[in-house]
């Protein structure tokens, strides 16, 4: 994996507020920004850290303390807990919250769509495989060789599909799930309302 995936991924999928938490023992509010509180390394400052030196920023996921003067992502809060350099201090952050950024194989994302039309949840669904689940599913309404070429077919095609890139990176199984019951309602409606057939 590149060297920069391990820091990137980290950084975008694991909460600020989390790492505080788990790794520090420092609870914040996840919704509110600019809340003070106290800063890890706070024995290094000049009152010892009696201070709320740091502020929390959940909406981008970092911290910054006055007393240092300086910002941290997750990844730096996390190579101050672990002390070893980035790359591996996000592969343990990564780890220590069970997040596997390993893309599904094409033998995994198959068996997972099999297991999906056969009415079973797949063990891993990522963005890819929601997109090719709900062209899978939509191939299964009636007419749809011939209907997918409808103006307000390819115009829900289309919203649905995109709808799939504006979920956040760190999508839970279960949203991805809830996107997919979505997908297949907003399909069942359409051919509904437009009353369509196997007949072309």
């Amino acid at each position: 994996m590149p060297r920069l995936a391990y820091i990137t991924e980290a950084n975008k999928r694991v909460k600020v507020s989390s790492v505080l938490s788990s790794l520090f023992g420092i609870d914040t509010d996840d919704g509110v920004d600019g809340q003070r509180t106290s800063c890890p390394q706070g024995y290094d400052h000049s009152d010892g850290g009696v201070a709320s030196s740091l502020r929390v920023y959940p909406t981008d996921n970092t911290a910054y303390c006055f007393s240092h003067a300086k910002k941290y992502d997750v990844v730096d809060l996390a190579v101050m807990y672990f002390d070893t350099p980035r790359r591996r201090a996000a592969q343990l952050l990564l780890e220590k919250f069970e997040i596997d950024i390993t893309p599904p194989t094409v033998e995994e994302r198959n068996a997972a769509l099999d297991r999906l039309e056969a009415g079973e949840i797949p063990g891993r669904l990522d963005k890819t495989s929601l997109k090719t689940a709900v062209v899978t599913y939509a191939r299964t309404l009636p007419g749809w060789t011939s209907n997918q070429y409808i103006d307000e077919v390819l115009d829900c095609t289309n919203k649905v599909l995109q709808g799939v890139e504006g979920l956040p990176e760190n999508s839970t199984l279960e949203s991805l799930e809830k996107y997919l019951e979505k997908s297949k309602s907003v399909f069942i409606r359409l051919w509904d309302t437009l009353e369509l057939t196997d007949a072309p």
